[in-house]
């Protein structure tokens, strides 16, 4: 029985809690997520190499620091990581799990467990990256991967106003900042439906931050331009103009949340 911690507290990553019976299958996997760390960043709060470590580590973590996922090995000296996941998805705040096995006739013995992926060994970077992400929208970790800058490497999703497409970047707005994610839009509004409408092909806005509507006059900024809708945020005076296919879309949530039109 073996546990170690590898806690990173502050990063705003989703937390991470390895088991894995083999030391050199745990340091592939490591490998492996630092190099997903600009894509999708995680903190790695510890590890284990069976099922009863992984339960003391869940136990001593605690609800505010417990990991959001697990990546669990499905053959376990002390027991079959089913059984353990089984129970582990029964705790209070229970991760996502997503399980590891040696190949697809010992994984089809998941059945209806409830777990977010399932992935055959050896675990290639692609597979991995794609079950994080479904993990992450699973357990609802309401974090979005940026470009590190001044020491962050993700940002809370409910601090965001709005998203812009900028050449190779999305460009992320908050109250405070503005960061870039590699991430492209498509993807964050398929991941996100909930939290972002799209106002127009590089825009997307988040719900939350919708504070009103606005009518601009044909030729007001532009002497060429049409008449338009822009949308007014909380949190910055910057308005976000929507399209006519959108407004479409978007009015009945500006009506629907009684805010301005004007």
């Amino acid at each position: 029985m073996r546990a170690s911690s590898s806690a990173q507290a502050g990063t705003g990553a989703p937390r991470l809690l390895i088991v894995d019976r083999d030391p050199a299958a745990r340091r592939r996997l490591r490998t492996q997520l630092r190099a997903l760390h600009r894509r999708f960043p995680v903190q790695i709060v510890a590890e284990a190499d069976d099922g009863r470590s992984a339960r003391d580590v869940l136990d001593t973590l605690g609800l505010q620091t417990a990991p959001h996922i697990v990546l669990l090995d499905l053959v376990l000296p002390d027991g079959s990581g089913l059984a353990f996941a089984e129970e582990f998805r029964k705790r209070p705040a229970a991760p996502q799990i997503i399980l590891i096995g040696p190949g697809n006739d010992a994984l089809n013995d998941v059945g209806t467990l409830d777990v977010a992926a399932t992935l055959r060994r050896p675990v290639r970077a692609d597979q991995l990256e794609a079950a994080l992400r479904i993990a992450a929208v699973r357990c609802h970790a309401p974090f979005l991967p940026i470009v590190p800058q001044s020491g962050r490497d993700a940002v809370a999703i409910h601090d965001i106003l709005y998203l812009r497409a900028e050449l190779k970047y999305v460009l992320i707005r908050t109250r405070d900042a503005e960061y870039l994610t590699e991430q492209p839009l498509t993807s964050l509004l398929n991941d996100h439906p909930d939290q972002f409408v799209q106002a127009h092909r590089a825009a997307l806005v988040a719900r939350h931050a919708i504070a009103g509507a606005r009518r601009v006059a044909a030729g007001e900024h532009d002497p060429a331009a049409d008449a338009y809708w822009e949308l007014l945020l909380h949190g910055t005076a910057e308005r976000i103009p929507v399209s006519r296919r959108r407004w479409r879309e978007i009015r009945p949530i500006v009506a629907g949340l009684s805010l301005d039109l004007q």
